[in-house]
């Protein structure tokens, strides 16, 4: 237990070594005031696409579903 444990350690330490730890900004308050601003004002002409990203999903959510289903009543099939 001990020794996955520190097999976890280690990757996470070799995995910091190649992360992107660059800050992109001066100063954060004005980033966090854009979003304070965005949220006081929100921009309603992107519902439509809105709109359409969340019919993308839904489709592929069906599409997932019924596949999923269709082969589970097919590998159901062999085992009765």
């Amino acid at each position: 237990m001990l020794k996955t444990s520190l097999y976890f350690v280690v990757i996470a330490l070799v995995a910091l070594l190649f992360s992107d730890l660059e800050i992109s900004t001066q100063n954060p308050w004005i980033e966090l005031s854009y979003m304070a601003w965005g949220a006081v004002t929100p921009d309603f002409s992107v519902i439509w696409e809105f709109r359409s990203a969340l019919f993308n999903t839904l489709v592929f959510a069906f599409c997932g579903i019924f596949v999923g289903a269709s082969f589970g009543i097919v590998l159901a099939f062999p085992k009765c």
